[in-house]
């Protein structure tokens, strides 16, 4: 059994277009590890013509969703009686994966009836087996709001959160986006931000340049922790050329010694995550 994880944009979820996002799609639980989709699409593990009831779980599944949407990688046509074929194996097999494309299915009333209601009771269902997916659609859609259900954000978030707990990196992003935007006070929580951002820093090192500034200005003026000169100076250059005016201006604000302490601390996480930055201090 595996599931699968999309990495998406806004207007990804809220028109429910399912195009270009195969290449960010990733099999999790297979036996072997992680498994790209699309690099299972191109694999000689897989063939469309050859896949039937008794293939493995990833197969039926991927038959499934390209018959479904039609697949680049394999240049097949859409066949949207063979796509609810496949998915219903599939889910017999107990692939939770399914329910993302049940939901598109009805919301869009392809081969099954349009029914919204329904088609958000299939993201509830698969959210509640723990799919990322359905997760993150289901926080998107009460984030904004989408046709029948008002916007929510403290759903919306919920929603993101419990995809996050489970390692997503884009929904952990999403999470303390949301937290650090001072537009919307209902949320607004920089504890929690920064609890996702070293999450984030923790999990995922190769998206800390996303958060090196806000991270810098967490430590530099004591938002949700501690006010901290050296580790505010450390995220700073992290940042590469982009922070080299904030690393100038706190310099300014530290003895030698303690700005030397950053810059250690800087090149150690950089020699732990081999992670080099494009900026060298000394």
């Amino acid at each position: 059994m595996f599931k699968a994880i999309l990495r998406f944009n806004v207007l990804f979820f809220l028109s429910f277009y399912y195009s270009s996002v195969l290449a960010d799609m990733v099999f999790y639980g297979d036996k072997n590890g992680v498994v790209e989709f699309h690099e299972f699409l191109i694999s000689d593990s897989f063939s469309l013509s050859s896949v039937n009831k008794e293939s493995s779980d990833e197969a039926l599944y991927a038959a499934g969703f390209c018959y479904l949407r039609g697949c680049s990688e394999i240049g097949n046509d859409v066949d949207v009686d063979l796509a609810a074929k496949y998915l219903k194996y599939a889910e017999v097999r107990g692939v939770d994966d399914v329910y993302s494309d049940y939901a598109f299915m009805y919301v869009k009333g392809v081969f099954y009836p349009e029914d919204f209601n329904k088609g958000v009771a299939y993201l509830k269902k698969g959210a509640e087996k723990g799919d990322i997916r359905t997760m993150n659609t289901l926080g998107n859609i009460y984030t904004h709001g989408f046709r029948s259900i008002s916007a929510d954000r403290q759903e919306g978030i919920e929603w993101y959160r419990l995809a996050a707990e489970k390692g997503a990196s884009r929904s952990m992003s999403k999470v303390y986006y949301y937290y650090a935007d001072e537009k919307h006070p209902e949320t607004f929580d920089l504890s929690k931000a920064f609890y996702w951002a070293k999450k984030i820093e923790e999990v995922h090192p190769d998206d800390i340049g996303r958060y090196t500034f806000k991270l810098g200005e967490i430590y530099e003026k004591g938002l949700g922790t501690q006010k901290n000169l050296i580790l505010a100076t450390r995220y700073y250059i992290l940042g590469g050329s982009a922070g080299s005016d904030d690393v100038a201006r706190l310099r300014e604000k530290m003895t030698e010694e303690a700005f030397q302490e950053a810059v250690r601390l800087a090149n150690e996480w950089q020699a732990e995550h081999r992670i080099r930055v494009p900026r060298y201090y000394q």
